[in-house]
């Protein structure tokens, strides 16, 4: 069974290949699905149950492993809908939400560092999906705005669901789903307030 293999942490790519022999695209999806249901409900796709020794680093490795194949499988079905990658993606939605952003806010919502930000942000200026103007508030500073192919872009991407996301979707329905971001907030809430715990000491 998929969930079964042996991860020691491999290039993604050469697990996927050996994984997902033929039929990369829909074999992954169903993976994807599997480690999720993993994650919710403590459950493989056959029902075997996890177990409670959350010391065990197989738990926390399936965050890792869901998280890789998910932006792989996102990132290439968002190309062919969008044009976009899923990380170029959630930098349109973060400017289109705040109207106006400085670079290094951006950069701390997304948790990215500043030189993979300022790469990302680079291409997207270049793709004519970002532009970048002086704050109304600060003649010094600059914000970057979402441009109409910008919005047009997101606007693709929302009315057209990848395959992934309708398949994650109808696997758990829009409650749990909900329920599960929540969870991955928290996570997200966790780290943030281990990164600050390890800076401060």
């Amino acid at each position: 069974r998929l969930l079964r293999y042996p991860f020691p942490d491999p290039p993604k790519d050469r697990v996927l290949s050996r994984l997902l022999p033929g039929r990369p695209g829909e074999l992954a999806e169903q993976l994807i699905v599997s480690l999720v249901k993993y994650i919710v409900w403590g459950t493989d796709s056959q029902g075997a149950g996890m177990t409670h020794d959350t010391r065990n680093p197989r738990i926390y490795s399936r965050l890792q492993i869901a998280a890789q194949l998910y932006r792989k499988v996102a990132d290439r079905q968002l190309v062919e809908t969008a044009g976009l990658t899923a990380p170029q993606l959630g930098v349109l939605t973060r400017v289109g939400a705040a109207k106006a952003l400085n670079q290094t806010s951006l950069a701390r919502d997304l948790r990215l560092n500043d030189s993979a930000i300022t790469a990302m942000v680079r291409r997207l200026i270049g793709m004519g999906m970002l532009e970048k103007t002086r704050s109304e508030s600060d003649s010094r500073a600059f914000v970057l705005k979402l441009t109409e192919q910008g919005q047009t872009a997101i606007d693709r991407a929302v009315n057209h669901p990848i395959a992934i996301n309708r398949r994650i979707e109808q696997e758990f329905g829009a409650e749990a789903l909900m329920q599960f971001t929540e969870k991955l907030n928290r996570i997200i809430a966790l780290c943030d307030e281990e990164s600050m715990v390890e800076a401060e000491g």
